[in-house]
């Protein structure tokens, strides 16, 4: 039996309540994206001033601008792609006021050399879409805050967010900025003019540049995926799990994908790998990598061509928070099998839905274990990888390895909005797939339906868990 540390107990599962109780009331509150915006409420609920100032608490600055162009690069390693976006303010809520930023995205797309990258969890960029962004000082640039949590696009003077797949009067986010930076001590600058000047904006969509691609997935008639796992991870050999119970884990989520009857989709063990970074090296690969609380629980990366052909895959499960492949996890910790089936989705690449039971529901949380596709998973990867004659189940899975799962999602499952110091949620939003030119960067449109995307693990105070994702 594992050893439990009274002392993470309660106050982690109290700020998990909490934030289960927050984001649960969030989204059964928000409305729902329309043509015709819903009138302002008259304040913010407790629930969105919660949600709100955590976002603050992590900002160095919250600005309302507009995207003037994207630029999509390799990073200095040539391991990933980045894009850039240049930004220029209209005016700042919280920090030092700037005419104009750059902030910098996983992924993006790069015309010349045929290749782009998608990154779950990552907020998209479209050149002329008006913004409101929770930011925060990295070198020369500016990442956004919990990723897509931290991107609300705005349109007719209200917040649109695809992460809490809702939208909101611009009057009640801002006012309720200004209260949450106040109380943090943090310097507030909204201009006395700015519902005036939020008049004059020109209350439009935003219409993405032209994808460069078609949606991806993986070539040929019957995919087989091989996949190599480093098994580095710092939590084997404590209360985590035995490095046996690691693997096993993560090769019952191979097999789980792969004996879906009604998909023509493969994956299959590979090996280990030495790799301790992800990247583009012609191998698809699971790590494990300190990423730090104020980044996601794991993140999933696809490589794809301009014709849609996925070149290649790759997932890093975070080693800051707490990892268990027991079975039995404690309400501070990630069930890894979970997390890792969850993440392995975006490869295919598969989006989030708004179902709770389902495993590409874009919240995890701690302690709970989510093992068993939901009817609307199964829909998605068989669309993508139809079946001719079910069953189309490789022979690698048929007769006694064909797993049987019964266990259902244990635990209690919310919407929570962030990254957490220890489990938190996940939600879903399309990744960029800008342009190597600084004006066509691929990305989400503020449009009625709006398609939430990656999911992330997203550390705020510590409880729930969020799961990247990479969306169709």
């Amino acid at each position: 039996m594992k050893s439990y540390k009274q002392s993470a107990f309660f106050p982690l599962l109290l700020i998990g309540l909490l934030q289960i109780t927050m984001l649960a009331a969030l989204f059964l509150s928000s409305i729902g994206y329309a043509a015709t915006p819903q009138p302002p409420t008259a304040q913010a609920s407790p629930d969105l001033a919660t949600a709100l100032s955590a976002l603050v608490a992590q900002a160095d600055m919250v600005v309302r601008a507009q995207v003037v162009q994207s630029t999509s690069h390799w990073n200095s390693n040539r391991t990933q792609i980045e894009t850039e976006h240049k930004l220029v303010v209209r005016y700042t809520l919280v920090g030092e006021s700037k005419p104009d930023l750059l902030v910098r995205t996983d992924g993006g797309f790069l015309p010349a050399e045929d290749i782009g990258m998608r990154s779950s969890h990552t907020p998209s960029f479209a050149p002329g879409e008006e913004v409101l962004v929770f930011l925060q000082k990295a070198a020369t640039s500016y990442r956004v805050v919990q990723d897509e949590a931290g991107k609300f696009a705005v349109f007719n003077a209200e917040a649109v967010s695809a992460y809490y797949r809702s939208h909101l009067a611009l009057d009640q986010v801002a006012t309720t900025i200004q209260a949450a930076a106040h109380r943090q001590g943090k310097r507030a600058t909204l201009p006395v003019d700015w519902r005036t000047y939020e008049a004059t904006v020109s209350p439009r969509l935003v219409n993405p540049a032209q994808q460069p691609m078609a949606d991806p997935k993986w070539p040929g008639a019957t995919p087989k995926i091989k996949v190599k796992v480093n098994l580095n991870s710092s939590h084997i050999g404590d209360q985590g799990g035995t490095a046996e119970e690691f693997l096993a884990a993560i090769q019952n989520v191979l097999r789980t994908w792969s004996v879906v009857a009604e998909a023509e989709f493969t994956l299959l063990y590979d090996g280990p790998t030495s790799s301790t970074t992800t990247g583009f090296n012609s191998a698809n690969e699971i790590i494990f990598m300190a990423q730090g609380t104020n980044s996601p629980l794991g993140k999933a990366m696809v490589w794809y061509t301009s014709n849609g052909a996925i070149l290649e895959a790759d997932v890093w499960i975070n080693e800051d928070y707490q990892i268990d492949a027991t079975d039995d996890p404690m309400t501070n910790e990630i069930d890894l099998e979970s997390i890792v089936l969850h993440e392995v989705g975006h490869w295919l690449p598969l989006g989030h839905v708004n179902v709770p039971a389902a495993v590409m529901y874009a919240v995890l949380g701690a302690g709970i274990r989510k093992r068993v596709l939901s009817s609307e998973d199964i829909a998605g990867i068989a669309a993508l990888y139809p079946c001719a004659a079910v069953p189309c189940i490789d022979p690698a899975y048929t007769d006694s390895n064909t797993p049987t799962p019964t266990m259902t999602a244990t635990g209690s499952i919310t919407n929570t909005a962030t990254e957490t110091s220890t489990p938190t949620i996940t939600p879903t939003i399309d990744p960029s797939a800008p342009t190597g030119t600084p004006t066509a960067t691929p990305t989400e449109s503020v449009t009625p339906t709006p398609t939430i995307i990656p999911s992330a693990v997203t550390p705020s105070p510590p409880s729930n868990v969020f799961l990247p994702l990479v969306t169709k």
